[in-house]
């Protein structure tokens, strides 16, 4: 059965989805946004927002940071912990907060935007064949759904992905570089509920972190590494858990998988784009996905636009654009990321702490993302406005 033909369509309500969605439907084109759940739904997330992706959804959705921090924010952390083992290393007040969502909440928001600016919305659809350069899809309940560009915004296990060829991006890398993150939460209705840290645990696993992020009402306990970890990923989640108190057999642990390290250097192939964890651009160090998924969903948006209105190769248009605005900095984070764990890995104890000690502030600096960090980006911001 034949299910209309559009402009884009793009699979995946999520963040990177949304905002593809929007910023096309704004321009007038005619914009079809796909999910295989029905919204609203729970996504696993930290829900960690740093204050460079509140900058850029605040631009491009059209809202100010005093809407965003009052109706879609629901928790602002002041205090920092990094800790090391069974040590706190640093414990520090914040200049700028650290925000946290509801992701279900937050993703659900987006996706309303992106419907009132023009774009339809269909839910509870799996895809299951994607032809590339006909740009077609075909759903599982038989349905056909035709367009100009395909994006697809559908995450990690990205249904999209499959259709690109062996030969614009190595398998065995992106499979070696996937991340498990743990995920679990308890409530948090104490007195002092507001004046919670966020905190940042090395040493508990390799190559990884633990971590323990505030929300409104919970508080969440996580881990993130690189998958070869295996069993450790329970051991460094029960260590969190202690430190507050929590039986581990209590609570109820989520899993799912993050890229961290790898992504797909051509994002396009014939007419199908990728953004967001579907092309792996996912910050190589905290395995923190939302501001590439805005970024990304944006660029890709506007290189469509620039295509239609200068006729310049969708070809050259996107992937220039994600290499100046988003894979130097992934890049140089992953940089960082391989002397901090290398480091750590290989050093006795004493030298860890040290080590910890002289890095944590670009640590903290990149975990607030204010400014781009390659050498060639100083005073640049990574929310400012594309140039294309």
């Amino acid at each position: 059965m034949v299910a209309g033909y559009y402009d884009v369509i793009i699979v995946g309500g999520g963040p990177s989805g949304s905002t593809a969605g929007y910023i096309l439907a704004k321009e007038g084109l005619n914009v079809l946004i796909l999910d295989k759940h029905k919204f609203p739904r729970e996504k696993i997330c930290g829900g960690l927002m740093p204050y460079k992706t509140l900058k850029l959804v605040c631009r491009i959705f059209g809202v100010s940071e005093r809407f965003f921090e009052n109706n879609i924010c629901n928790y602002k952390s002041d205090e920092v912990i990094v800790c090391y083992e069974d040590e706190i290393i640093v414990e520090e007040r914040l200049k700028r907060p650290f925000y946290f969502v509801d992701r279900k909440k937050y993703d659900n928001y987006l996706l309303e935007k992106a419907k009132e600016a023009g774009a339809k919305f269909i839910e509870n659809v799996k895809i299951v064949q994607v032809n590339a350069k006909k740009g077609k899809i075909i759903d599982n309940k038989g349905n056909e759904y035709g367009a100009d560009f395909i994006i697809g915004a559908d995450g990690v296990n990205s249904a999209v992905r499959k259709c690109f060829p062996d030969k614009l991006f190595d398998r065995t890398k992106w499979n070696d570089n996937l991340a498990v993150a743990l995920k679990t939460s308890v409530s948090n209705e104490s007195k002092d509920s507001d004046n919670f840290p966020t905190i940042f645990h090395f040493g508990l696993i390799r190559w990884g972190y633990s971590w323990v992020f505030p929300n409104e009402h919970s508080i969440n306990f996580g881990v993130t590494g690189l998958n070869y970890n295996k069993g450790s990923f329970e051991y460094a989640l029960s260590k969190e858990l202690e430190l507050f108190n929590v039986n581990k057999n209590e609570v109820k642990v989520l899993t799912h998988t993050i890229p961290y390290g790898y992504y797909i250097e051509n994002p396009i192939y014939e007419k199908v784009l990728l953004v967001g964890d579907a092309g792996g651009y996912v910050d190589p160090l905290f395995g923190e996905g939302l501001f590439n998924a805005h970024r990304s969903a944006e660029i890709a948006a506007l290189s469509i636009i620039s295509h239609l209105d200068t006729h310049e190769s969708l070809e050259t248009i996107y992937p220039r654009l994600m290499k100046k605005y988003i894979f130097s900095e992934l890049n140089y984070i992953r940089r960082i990321r391989n002397f901090i764990f290398a480091s750590l890995d290989y050093s006795p104890k004493m030298l860890s702490r040290f080590i910890i000690k002289q890095t944590y502030k670009t640590f903290l600096e990149l975990a607030k993302g204010k400014k781009i960090y390659t050498i060639f980006g100083r005073g640049k911001y990574q929310y400012d406005p594309i140039e294309i």
